[in-house]
């Protein structure tokens, strides 16, 4: 755990796998996130692999979302 109580640091390897959910994404994705405790009121900390095709739908955050980019082609 951080000093922060609002960030927990780790890696991918760390993560616990989520379940692929249809409904936050168009196709196959990779999705995995940090634990986080049930007193955090900010983000969490989460990776998603989009898979060739795969998009987001429309969903909402209510912890708020920063997203940092760090490959990728086309979007359109």
């Amino acid at each position: 755990m951080s000093a922060d109580p609002f960030v927990d640091a780790g890696t991918w390897e760390q993560a616990q796998v989520q379940d692929d959910n249809p409904i936050l994404f168009t196709a196959e994705v990779e999705r995995r996130s940090l634990p986080s405790g049930d007193e955090l009121i900010a983000p969490g900390v989460s990776w998603v692999r989009f898979r060739d095709g795969a998009r987001t739908n429309w969903h909402v955050h209510h912890g708020g979302q920063v997203l940092y980019i760090l490959e990728g082609g086309d979007a359109s």
